[in-house]
């Protein structure tokens, strides 16, 4: 494996040993599909999840971004950069 493929694969690992999932050759054959599989709707999944925003009510904006991360596969402080980066002020407090 080399570039992206290759920091997906050490992430999985490290996910792995941190007991994120478990670790198989069958997970990691599921993971390396849903991952790799359909990059196109990955890519516009990511789009659509840049483009949602805090409107009042957290609870629907996470629910938009879990069904758009479903496809895109955010993960760690990217997600968490993401989220943070779309809520105001008043809510993080």
């Amino acid at each position: 494996m080399r570039k992206y493929a290759a920091a997906w694969h050490v992430q999985w690992e490290r996910q792995t040993l941190k007991g994120i999932f478990p670790r198989s050759w069958t997970t990691y054959q599921n993971d390396l599909v849903l991952h790799f599989e359909d990059r196109e709707a990955r890519d516009e999944a990511y789009a659509d999840l840049e483009k949602v925003r805090y409107e009042g009510d957290i609870r629907n904006m996470f629910t938009k971004i879990q069904m758009f991360n479903d496809k895109a596969h955010l993960t760690g402080a990217g997600l968490m950069k993401l989220i943070i980066d779309r809520l105001p002020e008043k809510v993080l407090g």
